[in-house]
C-alpha cells in the first residue's frame, strides 16, 4: 500500500501513474465536491506529484516551483525543467477523489534539499512553521523551534515589507499576525494555489506544499482583503479577526 497524504478524510482510490495501476490511500480535504485548485502531495516511496486540472496549469504552477527552487540559498542546483505531464482523457472517481486529471512528477525541478525536506519524518518535536518558512529561503540553517520572537526579528531585519499586492512574488514569505498573539503562522508563496508551510511545531506534521487558502481560513483571515496588508495600515476589520503581512527575504 502506497501512502500519500493531502488532509482531510480517508478513501482508498485506483490510480494509473506511469503505466503501473497502484492501490493509494489518500486523504482529501474536501472545500465542496471535489479539489480544484492545483497541489501537491508526496509519496512514502519519495515521489512528489503536482495534480491540477488542465496541462497549462501544470506548467505554470511548475514555474512557479522551479522558480522557489532557484531561489533557495543552501542549495544552488538548478535541475533541468521538464515538463511531462500526463492526463487522464476525463473525469471519473480517481480523478475527483485525486482532486485533477493532470500529474507530473516534481522530482525534475526540485533541489535534493527541497525535496528531501518535502519527504522528511521528523524524529522530534519542535520545527515549526515559522522555522520552514526561514530553512526553506537559507535565512536560518538549523531544523529547530523558531520562537514567533525570532521569526518576527529575521524578517523585519533581513527583509522587505511588500506593499502593493501585485508585487507579491514566489518566495516571499506570508507572515499571519492577530492583535492578540502577533505572530501566529509563516508560509512562503509559490503561487495563488501553493505556499510551503508546516503546522504546528510536532513531529507528525509535515513539510508540504499546500493551498493558502485552507490556512487562511484555519488561522482565522476569513475576509480575503485581509490576506494582504500593510504593517502600518492594518484595516480595522481585519485587526477584530487576523490578517497577513508579506515580506520579500530572496537575493535577487
Amino acid at each position: 500500500m502506497i501512502y500519500a497524504t493531502v488532509s482531510g478524510q480517508y478513501q482508498g482510490v485506483l490510480f494509473k501513474m506511469k503505466s503501473q495501476i497502484c492501490y493509494l490511500t489518500i486523504t482529501i480535504f474536501l472545500y465542496s465536491a471535489n479539489i480544484k485548485a492545483a497541489h501537491v502531495f508526496s509519496f512514502l516511496s519519495g515521489e512528489i506529484y503536482l495534480i491540477t486540472q488542465t496541462k497549462e496549469e501544470s506548467i505554470k504552477e511548475l514555474n512557479s516551483l522551479h522558480t522557489l527552487n532557484s531561489l533557495t540559498r543552501e542549495d544552488k542546483s538548478k535541475k533541468r525543467l521538464q515538463h511531462s505531464v500526463e492526463c487522464l482523457e476525463s473525469e471519473n472517481t480517481v480523478t475527483q477523489a485525486l482532486g485533477g486529471r493532470c500529474y507530473v512528477s516534481v522530482h525534475n525541478i526540485l533541489s535534493n534539499s527541497f525535496s528531501n525536506l518535502l519527504n522528511k519524518e521528523l524524529t522530534e518535536d519542535g520545527p515549526n512553521c515559522w522555522n520552514a518558512s526561514l530553512v526553506i529561503l537559507g535565512l536560518e540553517k538549523d531544523i529547530k523551534y523558531t520562537s514567533p520572537e525570532e521569526f518576527s526579528f529575521i524578517i523585519n531585519s533581513e527583509c522587505q515589507h511588500v506593499t502593493k499586492r501585485e508585487d507579491v512574488e514566489v518566495g516571499d514569505i506570508i507572515a499571519i499576525r492577530n492583535t492578540d498573539e502577533g505572530e501566529i503562522h509563516g508560509m512562503v508563496y509559490i503561487s495563488p494555489n501553493l505556499v510551503f508551510t508546516k503546522n504546528g511545531y510536532e513531529k507528525k506534521y509535515r513539510y508540504i506544499i499546500d493551498n493558502p487558502d485552507k490556512w487562511y481560513e484555519f488561522y482565522g483571515v476569513k475576509s480575503k482583503e485581509c490576506r494582504f496588508q500593510t504593517e502600518n495600515n492594518i484595516n480595522p476589520k481585519c485587526e477584530k479577526e487576523a490578517w497577513a503581512n508579506i515580506y520579500r527575504c530572496t537575493q535577487k
